[in-house]
């Protein structure tokens, strides 16, 4: 995401979460980049591409109750809340064993939109 501010945390193994990613960008930010005109246009142009991707019925997914809008596109949440756009990346770690590959992507996609959300509400607590 052009403009705007970017946040990386990492935990310890023993935690849920491996690694998390929070980026912001603001109206303001994201016309200074030059790129695109608003929250509004990247967020429109994320849910298109998105949509567009051959592997689009596996991981998109628009949401509700976050922001005005929100879409999980496999491994990010992507979240607008007036002119504030927020992406979370959240790397959970995976206890145990499982059958295949497959069944370890899925439980990881899984933990991985329950935690962004998690951390999505707690953010947008804190916006005006």
């Amino acid at each position: 995401m052009d403009g705007g501010q970017s946040c990386r945390y990492h935990a310890q193994y023993s935690s849920e979460l491996r690694a998390l990613s929070l980026k912001v960008a603001t109206t303001e930010s994201i016309r200074e980049a030059g790129i695109f005109d608003s929250a509004e246009d990247v967020m429109m142009r994320q849910q298109r591409a998105r949509k567009a991707s051959d592997d689009a019925s596996k991981k998109y997914l628009a949401l509700s109750g976050l922001g005005d809008e929100a879409f999980w596109q496999g491994d990010s949440l992507y979240i607008r809340k007036g002119d504030v756009l927020l992406v979370i990346d959240a790397d959970p770690t995976l206890p145990g064993q499982f059958e295949s590959s497959e069944a370890m992507q899925a439980a990881k996609t899984e933990k991985s939109l329950s935690l962004s959300q998690e951390v999505a509400k707690a953010v947008l607590s804190r916006l005006p």
